[in-house]
């Protein structure tokens, strides 16, 4: 093979490398947080999940969402409330029924934000679960 075509070869396969790394780099840059408690005795308990995204993400997901009622015939209904980081309304969602592993992507946000994420008990049953929050950023309490 004559230095034309190994030159070649050497640069298609480098081309070929830096892509491969690069896109392996974009999807292992989400991270998964918590799990964050849901646990409610009374109508109107509540807690705040606090979800910074990075620079250019626009979304995040709560996944491993498990909550259920304590007692028989008791079910679970809780509201989240998104919440910019000046605290105005971004949007709110009401799960009702008892969940085991469910995911829930909420998208269409500003880029590199910090956001509250609010759960509302909205009944006075018993309630006992949390979830995991995934983002390319960071989540806490």
């Amino acid at each position: 093979m004559n230095l034309r075509k190994k030159s070649l070869v050497s640069m298609l396969m480098a081309i070929v490398l830096v892509y491969t790394m690069s896109v392996s780099l974009v999807s292992a840059a989400a991270s998964t947080y918590g799990p964050f408690p849901v646990r409610s005795e009374d109508s109107g308990d509540w807690d705040v999940i606090w979800v910074e995204l990075n620079t250019g993400v626009t979304t995040f997901s709560l996944t491993n969402y498990t909550i259920k009622g304590i007692h028989t015939g008791e079910q679970a209904a809780i509201k989240w409330t998104l919440y910019n980081h000046d605290g105005d309304f971004v949007y709110s969602w009401n799960v009702v029924g008892d969940r085991n592993d469910t995911q829930f992507d909420v998208s269409g946000l500003e880029a590199g934000a910090m956001y509250q994420l609010v759960w509302e008990a909205t009944t006075n049953n018993d309630m006992d679960g949390g979830t995991k929050i995934k983002v390319d950023g960071r989540a806490y309490q």
